[in-house]
């Protein structure tokens, strides 16, 4: 398990790619039951056990280094967003980024009234948020399944159950390049 009790660290001024993560970041956090929004996150290889971990960045002045992105039991809910390795270009001046934007999530203490899974219902909101984010972005699949969620990272995370869920967005962000 992670402890993941840092503050969330902004960037400034943010250019490009940046700049869109961090107004989706800064629009979950309207989510009421999203208790943090890690915002960009980074595949980082983990060489002493053979596999990539999710994490990020609290900041230089935080004393802090990467911090990994692990299953959690002392969070009800987290989120982070992973751009893809590629750009594409578009007409020479539009970028089209992929980026997955992931969901840690413990049911029992989002709602510990409900008896059932619930995560449709979440994604319901998180979608309500897409929509209203003032970013250009496409939203192409939705995964519920750890091991498509965590595709590409640490294996141990792909056998979530109850109280435990996890959600991916996978989404296109167009924007043009500030130069």
């Amino acid at each position: 398990m992670s402890n993941l009790n840092t503050d969330i660290v902004y960037i400034p001024q943010p250019v490009n790619l940046d700049r869109h993560i961090q107004t989706i970041q800064k629009k979950l956090e309207g989510l009421t039951w999203l208790e943090k929004s890690f915002g960009r996150a980074f595949r980082v290889p983990d060489f002493k056990h053979g596999h990539k971990t999710p994490v990020f960045y609290p900041g230089r002045f935080t004393g802090k280094d990467y911090q990994p992105l692990h299953k959690n039991d002392k969070l009800k809910s987290y989120s982070f967003i992973v751009a893809e390795d590629n750009a594409n270009y578009r007409f020479d001046e539009i970028i089209l980024q992929g980026v997955s934007i992931i969901f840690w999530l413990d049911l029992q203490k989002i709602d510990s009234t409900k008896e059932y899974i619930y995560t449709e219902e979440l994604r319901k909101d998180v979608l309500k948020i897409l929509k209203r984010t003032p970013v250009e972005l496409t939203y192409n699949r939705y995964f519920s399944d750890a091991k498509n969620v965590f595709h590409g990272f640490d294996t141990y995370q792909k056998d979530i159950m109850y109280p435990y869920a996890c959600m991916k967005f996978d989404v296109t962000i167009s924007y043009t390049e500030e130069c």
